[in-house]
């Protein structure tokens, strides 16, 4: 905001975004998730078979804001991907799944996330507060380049409450390698 006499620049929508993205990761707050490990979509849209997910529990006292989800296609079968981003004011989580630690983006900080995330776990049915937020088709060719959705002034996830993010390819099943940015804010 321009102050008295100041002549500074007045705040716009991107420098606030960029400034709040920075804060959070100065204060501990910014984190990501990625594996090594190739993680395979699935052949069908089925409501309770998320490819990942982000937990917000119940017990969590912040807010989830996701920046950023990068995908990019391993298999190169030069078919197109169906990618859906879906929001829930539920916890979804039913069973199984492989956990990952997310990481601080700042190394100077010992705070953890409070959220988990899995890949493919299974969920449960969608109820009165899933909102379908992103549907799209990426390709999945040899010269295709990583997918990346922007969030550019973020996603709030509630708590509780879930993010679910469905690959789906047919007939074989889409492969991937992925990386997912987040702030937290009590």
């Amino acid at each position: 905001m321009q102050g008295k006499g100041s002549g500074t620049t007045a705040l716009t929508p991107e420098i606030i975004s960029k400034e709040s993205a920075f804060n959070a990761m100065i204060f501990g707050r910014r984190f990501s998730v990625t594996s090594q490990a190739i993680i395979t979509g699935q052949t069908a849209l089925v409501d309770t078979t998320p490819t990942f997910m982000i937990r917000n529990p119940s017990t969590g006292t912040r807010r989830v804001i996701l920046r950023s989800i990068s995908l990019t296609s391993v298999d190169r079968q030069g078919l197109r991907a169906d990618i859906h981003v879906v929001l829930d004011t539920a916890d979804r989580f039913s069973a199984g799944g492989s956990s990952l630690t997310p990481s601080n983006m700042n190394g100077e900080s010992t705070n953890a996330s409070a959220v988990t995330f899995l890949t493919n776990p299974t969920a449960t049915a969608p109820g009165a507060g899933t909102r379908s937020i992103i549907s799209t088709a990426i390709d999945t060719n040899a010269n295709a380049v990583p997918a990346m959705i922007l969030f550019k002034d973020g996603l709030l996830i509630p708590h509780p409450g879930s993010l679910l993010v469905y690959t789906v390819r047919t007939p074989q099943a889409p492969e991937w390698r992925f990386a997912f940015e987040w702030e937290e804010i009590a």
